[in-house]
């Protein structure tokens, strides 16, 4: 899931208010609940959720899951320290079964981003991600985006030049510590439990794709509606995907349905910012 930040104070429910706006399409009905913080941080962002109402996401430098009412600080993998304000460690998914994925940069080196597991209060870096960084020269950074029920993980891989310039960025999904199920030039938005991806390539213009065992395809090529491109958000197990499309100047949300788009307009008719993909994984989530 993508997330809305803060330099300042910014209370979860602002995240989770898009929430609320889902019941104009969906006929649903939501509770706006303030998350609140951890110790000693100031801020909060929401990045997942799952069917059991559990939230991820970080405060401040440091990562949380917010169960049963309480939010948890996930720790440091291997027992780091973070060195502020570059050290930290970022939830971006968890998985039905409670298990969370994100990313964390090195004490060592900050511009170097590993990747972090955390399941039954224990976090660690089952991804290796710290020796690939060793042994890749041009290695930038590991990162999970999302974890699906069966314990995959959708991640990117970011490669730089010599001299640490980013020049590329590639889609995994990892399985068991094994070879990547996929393995293309893209960055990874989100997938499902099938397993199917989608991700976003750009070359002179940038476009959703969708991965699946069968190969790639662009959403667009079917029919595109939107003049200024769109991109993806979430996708479920039956394939539809949900994001942001943009249509004279205005950001839309979409739904897109073996093959076709379905424009979901605006809310109110005010005009979307890039952040609210959020509404668009909220209306895939629930209908």
């Amino acid at each position: 899931m993508r997330s809305l930040s803060s330099t300042k104070y910014t209370p979860i429910f602002l995240v989770l208010a898009f929430l609320a706006l889902v019941p104009r399409i969906c006929a649903q009905t939501y509770q706006i609940t303030d998350l609140g913080t951890l110790p000693g941080q100031t801020s909060s962002t929401a990045t997942g959720i799952n069917n059991s109402g559990q939230v991820v996401g970080y405060s401040g430098i440091r990562s949380f899951i917010f169960s049963n009412g309480a939010m948890t600080d996930l720790g440091v993998p291997d027992g780091g320290t973070l060195d502020p304000p570059y050290g930290h460690v970022t939830a971006s998914g968890i998985n039905d079964s409670g298990q969370v994925v994100g990313v964390y940069t090195a004490a060592s080196n900050h511009s170097l981003q590993y990747g972090f597991m955390w399941a039954n209060g224990e976090i660690s870096d089952p991804f290796n991600s710290a020796q690939i960084g060793a042994s890749d020269g041009f290695y930038l950074g590991f990162q999970p985006t999302a974890i699906n029920s069966s314990g995959q993980v959708l991640a990117n891989y970011l490669q730089g030049n010599s001299t640490g310039v980013p020049i590329g960025r590639y889609s995994f999904i990892w399985t068991n510590a094994t070879t990547p199920l996929i393995a293309v030039s893209g960055t990874a938005l989100a997938f499902n439990n099938v397993p199917q991806a989608i991700y976003l390539y750009c070359y002179y213009g940038c476009n959703t794709l969708i991965w699946t065992s069968q190969g790639t395809t662009n959403i667009a090529s079917s029919g595109a509606i939107f003049s200024g491109g769109e991109s993806g958000a979430a996708i479920n197990d039956q394939g539809q995907i949900a994001g942001l499309g943009n249509l004279g100047n205005f950001n839309h949300a979409f739904l897109w349905t073996n093959g076709t788009f379905s424009d979901l307009g605006t809310i109110g008719g005010v005009t979307l910012p890039p952040q609210n993909g959020l509404l668009s994984k909220a209306v895939l989530m629930r209908g």
